[in-house]
């Protein structure tokens, strides 16, 4: 359950043939578009990277809905963009 002061563990890979240059995983609150929290993962130019962070959501963060999204660069300048909505209980 994501709430107030809870820790998560996020976990994943991030993949591009042409290197990934940067990538950064970021938690917005969907009434004002405010960044909660971000983290940036050091990707360094691999084509490949698994991740996993652990990271805890604020004591003061309200509840509601938010976006956890990931935006991230390749070597081309190519740029992607996803995320999903989760609710903070």
């Amino acid at each position: 359950v994501w709430g107030p002061g809870s820790i998560q563990t996020l976990t994943g890979t991030v993949e591009d043939s042409d290197g990934i240059v940067s990538a950064e995983i970021l938690l917005i609150s969907e009434s004002d578009e405010s960044v909660v929290w971000s983290t940036v993962l050091e990707v360094l130019g691999a084509s490949i990277y698994d991740f996993s962070v652990t990271v805890e959501v604020p004591e003061s963060a309200n509840l509601g809905e938010y976006h956890l999204e990931m935006e991230a660069e390749d070597a081309l300048g190519n740029a992607m963009h996803t995320g999903f909505h989760l609710e903070i209980e």
